[in-house]
C-alpha cells in the first residue's frame, strides 16, 4: 500500500469519511483482531466519559479489567485509568445510568463537558430499558450531538462523539416484557444504522457465543419470536430445559484464552453473571464485552475507517477506489493508504 498525506482544507473535515465500523457488536469481540497500533492510538487520542451502573460495569470492571488481570503484557497494553497519562486509556466512569438518571442525564452530561474540556467521547449505559422513553433518548442524543459534536452550536474546541447503547436482555419471560425490551433495543439499533451513529450493541453481545451461534429471541429479520427466552446471564431455553451458552462454550473450549480470562480469579466481577442467586457463572459475556469495548475505542481512534470515494490522479481520469483513512487531527491532515496498483499519486484531490 502507498501512504499519501492530504491536507484538510476549506470545509473538508474528518467527518467527510464514512465509518464502516459504527456498529460494535459480536463481530468485534476478538481482541486479537485489533491492531496494537490502534490500541495505542486510542490511548493517545481519546478522553472518554462513561456513565454506567451494574450492567454497564460488565465492560470495564468486568471484561476490560479481566484482560489486565490475565497477563502482565496485557496489563501494560490494555491499561485504562480515570487519570489522564501517556500509558493508559483515559476513561472516567461514573456510577449512573440512563434508567436511574432518566430526567437528569442530559444536564449531567453538559455539566461534565463544561468541567472537562478535553472530553471527546461520551457514552451512557442502560440499567433497565423497560418502559423507558426510547424516542426521547434518541432525541436527546441528537440534541447533544447538535450542540457538542463537530460544528456544534456550542462551538466546542474539542468536538464530542456520542456513542449510543442498547440494553441487556430481560431477566425473565412473561407479560410481554421481554418482547418490549427486544423491540426497544432493535429501535435503537435501526436508528443508529439508518443515521450512521456510533453504537455499542450491548444486547447483541449477549446473543452470540464466540463461534457466532445465535441464542437470542429474534427470527433473523428483526422480529421477536421468544423461543429462546434469553436471560441477561446468558441462560436460554434449549427446548428441554434452561441451559447457558457461556458455560456450555467454556466447557467445550477449556483451553481457550477466553475461557481462562473468564475464570473466577481473572474476571473477578461480572455483575449479574457471577453465580449470584439464580444466575450461573457465565462471565464469558463480560470478556466478549470487554474485547468489543477495545474494538470501539480503537475504531473511534480511526481503526478500519474505510470509504469509497472518487479521486483524480495526474492523468485527469476519475476512478473509484477503496482506501483506509487514518485521521490525524493534531496535524490537520489525513493519511490514506492507496492500492499498490494506483500509480498516479503526484496530484490527488478529493472530489
Amino acid at each position: 500500500m502507498k501512504n499519501i498525506i492530504i491536507s484538510v482544507i476549506l470545509l473538508l473535515s474528518l467527518d467527510t469519511f464514512t465509518k464502516c465500523q459504527d456498529i460494535i457488536n459480536h463481530n468485534y469481540s476478538d481482541l486479537h483482531s485489533i491492531p496494537l497500533n490502534w490500541i495505542d492510538s486510542a490511548k493517545t487520542k481519546l478522553h472518554i466519559a462513561y456513565w454506567r451502573a451494574s450492567h454497564g460495569s460488565q465492560l470495564t470492571t468486568g471484561g476490560m479489567t479481566a484482560i489486565i488481570n490475565y497477563d502482565n503484557e496485557y496489563a501494560e497494553q490494555y491499561n485504562f485509568s480515570d487519570v489522564e497519562n501517556n500509558n493508559s486509556l483515559h476513561l472516567v466512569e461514573t456510577e449512573a445510568d440512563l434508567q436511574h438518571e432518566n430526567d437528569e442525564w442530559v444536564n449531567m452530561t453538559e455539566t461534565f463537558l463544561s468541567e472537562n474540556p478535553e472530553c471527546n467521547i461520551v457514552m451512557w449505559a442502560w440499567c433497565d430499558i423497560y418502559e423507558m422513553d426510547v424516542d426521547q433518548y434518541l432525541s436527546d442524543m441528537a440534541e447533544l450531538e447538535s450542540k457538542y459534536g463537530v460544528s456544534g452550536s456550542e462551538n466546542r474546541p474539542v468536538p464530542v462523539t456520542f456513542v449510543y447503547m442498547t440494553a441487556h436482555s430481560w431477566p425473565w419471560n412473561g407479560n410481554g416484557i421481554a418482547e418490549w425490551v427486544f423491540n426497544a433495543n432493535d429501535q435503537i439499533r435501526n436508528y443508529c444504522i439508518t443515521n450512521n451513529k456510533w453504537l455499542f450493541d450491548f444486547n447483541d453481545l449477549e446473543c452470540y457465543d464466540p463461534d457466532g451461534i445465535y441464542y437470542g429471541d429474534g427470527d433473523g429479520n428483526g422480529h421477536y419470536i421468544g423461543d429462546a427466552e434469553l436471560r441477561w446471564d446468558c441462560s436460554y431455553n434449549d427446548g428441554v430445559s434452561r441451559s447457558n451458552w457461556g458455560i456450555e462454550w467454556m466447557d467445550s473450549n477449556p483451553n481457550s484464552e477466553l475461557s481462562h480470562m473468564a475464570a473466577d480469579n481473572v474476571c473477578t466481577s461480572c455483575e449479574h453473571s457471577d453465580g449470584e442467586g439464580d444466575d450461573d457463572n457465565s462471565r464469558l459475556q463480560c470478556i466478549l464485552k470487554g474485547n468489543a469495548a477495545w474494538a470501539l475505542w480503537a475504531s473511534l481512534a480511526g481503526w478500519n475507517q474505510v470509504d469509497i470515494v472518487t479521486i483524480q490522479g495526474n492523468n485527469s481520469t476519475e476512478k473509484k477506489i477503496t482506501f483506509l483513512v487514518v485521521p490525524n487531527p493534531a496535524e490537520n491532515n489525513i493519511i490514506i493508504e492507496l492500492p499498490d496498483n494506483y500509480v498516479n499519486t503526484s496530484s490527488i484531490q478529493i472530489i
